[in-house]
Formats: structure tokens, C-alpha cells, sequence
């Protein structure tokens, strides 16, 4: 890994760090930079795109926080999301370059895991219908 790269993530390591001691609601900061880190391309990269993102960081306290903590953290389990993952991974055993298919599976995931925690840790923004008066 070039130099100027690990000195950029402990940079924004020790930047976000030090924001987090400052932050009331530490869960909507992790909202805010798993946001923000998602459409970033960076991080420590393995091999044809595998490998730890920036947006992994927030995603997996998030999720540790989710499922350690005393509030309830629902796990949606669907077909549709399961669906999905187990087909890439299954069309990807038959691929030229199996790390392709490694490498959507693990975007397939993380959308994933990344959906369960803005469901879980955000507020219910629809308000319920009101009856209507009678004329």
C-alpha cells in the first residue's frame, strides 16, 4: 500500500474519531458517514475490487451496536434480498473470474446489511392517517 494512502485513512480515522467524542447521537453520525462513504470508492484493496471500504467501518459499528445493544434490531429476512445473494453466488461458481462474483455478492451484502441498519435506526417519517371528519 503507497504511503500516502495510509496516511489518508489514519487521517480520516483520527478526524472521524475525534468528531464521535463530540456527537450526542453517535447513531446518526455512523447514519451520516455510511451515507457518505457509500458512493466512495476507497479502501484497502485486495484483488479486482474485494477488499475493506471506508464505508465498511461505519457499516460494521452499526450493526455490532444494532445487535449488542438493549434496543431491538430487527432482521428483515426476505426472499427478494436472499434471493439475490444466493443466485450471484450460485451464477458466480459457473464465471471465467470467480472474483467477480465474489466481488457482487460482498456489494449485495453490504447493501444488505446497510438497508437493515437504516431501517433500524431511523424514525418512522410516515405519520398515520388521520380519520377523516365527517361533513
Amino acid at each position: 500500500m503507497d504511503t500516502s494512502k495510509l496516511l489518508f485513512y489514519i487521517f480520516l480515522a483520527v478526524v472521524c474519531g475525534v468528531i464521535t467524542f463530540f456527537v450526542k447521537n453517535r447513531q446518526r453520525y455512523f447514519l451520516f458517514l455510511l451515507v457518505f462513504f457509500a458512493p466512495l470508492n476507497i479502501g484497502i484493496i485486495m484483488r479486482h475490487l474485494n477488499g475493506i471500504f471506508v464505508m465498511d467501518v461505519p457499516l460494521l459499528f452499526l450493526v455490532l451496536y444494532g445487535i449488542f445493544s438493549g434496543r431491538r434490531f430487527r432482521i428483515y429476512l426476505g426472499i427478494p434480498a436472499f434471493g439475490l445473494i444466493i443466485l450471484s453466488l450460485i451464477s458466480s461458481l459457473d464465471a471465467r473470474d470467480i472474483d467477480l462474483g465474489i466481488w457482487e455478492t460482498t456489494r449485495f451484502i453490504r447493501a444488505y446489511l446497510a438497508f437493515l441498519c437504516v431501517v433500524n435506526f431511523t424514525k418512522n417519517v410516515i405519520t398515520p392517517q388521520t380519520t377523516a371528519r365527517k361533513i
